[in-house]
């Protein structure tokens, strides 16, 4: 064939419930993803506010960067064409 459909579709995350499971988004969204769950956690672990504030910075500026590579979104409607038999 000479023509090609790509597209994507919606579904609930995926829960994270065992170390081996992987970030159910795209690559370009694990690092901010990381650095944001690290900046959460960073009281329980004593890591001090400075430095929390500087890795919810750094995990804004990817997350912007990631959210670029994002293609826009739309909705697509096929059904068959039944009028010529």
């Amino acid at each position: 064939g000479t023509k090609v459909i790509e597209f994507t579709y919606h579904r609930p995350f995926q829960d994270f419930d065992a170390a081996g499971d992987n970030p159910d988004f795209p690559q370009a969204f694990h690092l901010p993803l990381m650095l944001e769950l690290a900046a959460m956690l960073g009281p329980k672990f004593g890591v001090p506010l400075e430095e929390r504030m500087s890795l919810f910075r750094e995990a804004k500026m990817y997350r912007d960067e990631a959210l670029d590579t994002i293609a826009e979104e739309g909705s697509y409607y096929f059904q068959p064409d039944i009028r010529n038999g």
